[in-house]
Order: structure tokens, then sequence, then C-alpha cells
């Protein structure tokens, strides 16, 4: 038996649902590594570092394993995933790759479409987030996996 008190979406309701503009899905990208306090990239005797259609370098990184699976196929078939953890992410690879001048490539999709960014804006928009977060979920910051937003240094 149908519920009667079920609304109907519509077609275009339920377009607008799953596609995300890309600040939107940026935001959604820190929210995500923010509250899970890692993110995921793919290793292989190193970490991966792909070519754009642009020729550009970038470091790829997921906020989830389960995005991250879906491009171990082709090229990256014999890659495996492997977690960053935040502190890392903040301490040593967005300072590396600011150093070896690598853009980021967020969320890239198996068809090629992803969120570009660079090391500088990734970690100025953390911090932001980070404190954002303090204000409106304290609790996050208690066990000290996330890091005080005023203890990040975005010079690095």
């Amino acid at each position: 038996m149908k519920n009667p008190y079920q609304r109907k979406t519509s077609a275009k309701s339920k377009k607008s649902q799953s596609i995300l503009s890309p600040k939107d899905a940026y935001i959604q990208f820190l929210n995500k590594i923010c509250h899970q306090a890692c993110v995921y990239s793919i290793y292989n005797n190193g970490w991966t570092i792909s070519t754009l259609v642009s020729g550009e370098r970038a470091f790829p990184f997921w906020q989830s394993e389960t995005l991250a699976r879906l491009v171990l196929q082709g090229q990256w078939a014999d890659f495996e995933i492997r977690e960053i953890s935040f502190k890392d992410l903040i301490e040593r690879v967005l300072p590396y790759i600011k150093q070896q001048h690598i853009s980021v490539a967020l969320d890239i999709s198996p068809d090629g479409k992803y969120l570009p960014s660079n090391a500088d804006s990734l970690m100025i928009d953390l911090k932001r987030y980070l404190y954002l977060l303090k204000r409106t979920d304290p609790q996050l910051f208690s066990n000290q996996v996330l890091p005080e937003p005023r203890k990040l240094r975005i010079n690095f």
C-alpha cells in the first residue's frame, strides 16, 4: 500500500539534489574531511601525481574511500587507497605540494571531473572552516584529532 502522505518529487528537484555547484561541492568536501579528520589518496610505491587535461600536475584527494575506489581502473588499477590523517595533510602533504608547485585535484571522478585547488587555498579554507566548526561544534576538537585553528600556520 502506498503512503498517502508521501510527497512526490519532481524529476527537476531530484536532479538539483544530486548535482551540487562547485562551491557547494567544495564546502561539502571541507565539511567531510574535517568531521572524519582524514582524506584519501592513491598510492603505489609513492603517492600518485596525476596530470590534468591542462597539462598541470596535481595531487588527487578524495573525501571518501568509496569515491577514490571509483578511479582504481586503467592506469590506476595497481594502486591502493590510503588514508592521510588531517595532521599529516596539514603538516607534511600540503607543504610538500606547495614546495613542488603541484596543484590539488579534489574528488576526481572516472570521467575526469574534479574540483581544482592549490595548497595555499586549501590551507586557508581549512583554517576558516575549522574556526567555523570551533564555534558551532566545539566537541570535535576535544579528542585533539583536529588541530586548533589558531595553531595552523598558513605560511608554510
